[in-house]
């Protein structure tokens, strides 16, 4: 920590990857550019078209001080290899949450597992909007919160999947219906169906676990209707896979 307040941290977006940088505190970005930083490969670089980039965004106003890191971000991704907005999305999910329960636990329970249930299946922690969407899968269903603040604070993509997910709820269909549409919906979206798969995995595997048949059943019943709307779909490795293992399930 002594170390780290010597700077000021920013995340930026290059090439669609959130980087970590830094620079030294005294004076002002522009007073500092030769102390300028980039976090890859876990240790600290000068790369040049990294920090043209980020000062060209500086300069013109889109970076200010309110863009600085809290240091207890900043040290949980130097730890962890997240990054700054997958832990964000986390922070948010679970304050939004932080009422509910799943079962006789936190939700904050069912949502470590889902995105344990990714990373289990090889995804990388660079696979930040996968993430994100993982933590914040069930905030739409389950919270008031304003969805337009999903596009604001972690990309319109995010919101995309998130909502995707989300539970149809049309009155003039049956519930089965309302499945079906979701389902379908879920898969046009390589991403939304890797995060349902993980979602629907955490629940079957924990319902196993606590002896829930009635919620079993549930699952069961609703499998054939996963496997009509995305047998066809899923072209990632990932999601391949985790498909097979929910099949394997039942």
């Amino acid at each position: 920590m002594n170390n780290l307040i010597k700077y000021n941290f920013y995340a930026y977006v290059f090439d669609d990857k959130e980087l970590l940088l830094r620079v030294l505190t005294n004076d002002s970005i522009g007073d500092n550019v030769s102390s300028i930083e980039v976090y890859q490969n876990r240790k600290w670089v000068k790369d040049t078209q990294i920090i043209k980039s980020f000062m060209s965004y500086y300069i013109t106003g889109w970076i200010t001080k309110e863009d600085i890191l809290e240091l207890k971000i900043v040290e949980e991704v130097l730890k962890t290899g997240m990054s700054c907005r997958t832990i964000k999305a986390r922070n948010f999910a679970l304050e939004k949450h932080k009422n509910q329960k799943y079962s006789i636990y936190p939700y904050e329970i069912h949502l470590t597992n889902v995105v344990n249930v990714l990373l289990h299946f090889g995804l990388s922690l660079d696979e930040d909007t996968i993430l994100m969407a993982a933590w914040l899968h069930d905030i739409v269903e389950d919270t008031r919160i304003d969805k337009s603040l999903l596009s604001e604070y972690f990309g319109e993509e995010v919101r995309e999947i998130v909502e995707l997910v989300s539970n149809q709820k049309d009155k003039s269909r049956t519930k089965e219906e309302n499945k079906r549409v979701t389902f379908e919906r879920i898969a046009t979206n390589q991403k939304a169906m890797i995060v349902k798969l993980a979602d629907r995995i955490t629940n079957v595997e924990f319902s196993l676990l606590h002896g829930n048949i009635d919620k079993l059943e549930k699952y069961k019943k609703e499998q054939p209707l996963i496997e009509a709307a995305f047998e066809s779909k899923i072209n990632t490795s990932l999601g391949l896979i985790m498909y097979q293992y929910l099949k394997g399930l039942f």
